[in-house]
């Protein structure tokens, strides 16, 4: 009998958090009245041609796939504001003659998400660095014949999916 009523009890509960499961949705809890989301070039400050493009189209790719805001040109209900503020190579190691073999490129960025409905900044300069001292993005092996191209795109798409976890993601 009590064995009887603890399954019963069982399968009540799990068929609750089924139910309370199903009720999640992709669309969290960001503000209803942001659904549109226009993202101009990033500035940048530093002289690396293009860069600013790149990420900027690296943001608007990642935020494509949120199902919860559309990107526009314009009539935005938000705006994410980004410049370019350093970009920095650094050796990581070096072989016995004390030559590169691994370099980290570094991107950071100052960036702002405004909210134009309400006439407020969700985010107000805050600073986001690519390829932090655990990741590999941004790291290139010179040894396997890796140059800094395909370090700078691995930094870029590591930055802006932080932009977007940050901006639209953080909801």
């Amino acid at each position: 009998m009590f064995k009887r009523r603890m399954n019963t009890l069982l399968i009540v509960l799990a068929l609750s958090l089924v139910i309370v499961g199903c009720r999640y949705s992709a669309h969290g809890s960001l503000p209803e009245h942001i659904q549109t989301v226009r993202v101009p070039v990033f500035k940048c400050n530093k002289f690396y041609y293009g860069l600013e493009s790149k990420l900027t189209r690296a943001v608007i790719e990642k935020l494509a796939k949120d199902p919860r805001v559309r990107v526009v040109k314009s009539g935005e209900d938000a705006t994410i504001e980004g410049e370019i503020t350093d970009v920095q190579k650094r050796v990581i190691r070096s072989d016995k003659n004390d030559r590169p073999d691994s370099i980290r490129l570094s991107i950071t960025v100052m960036l702002t998400f405004k909210d134009n409905i309400q006439g407020k900044n969700i985010l107000d300069k805050v600073v986001l660095r690519s390829s932090n001292s655990s990741s590999a993005a941004g790291v290139y092996d010179l040894d396997r014949g890796e140059n800094r191209s395909s370090a700078e795109t691995k930094a870029l798409d590591e930055l802006a999916s932080e932009i977007a976890r940050r901006t639209i993601g953080m909801w």
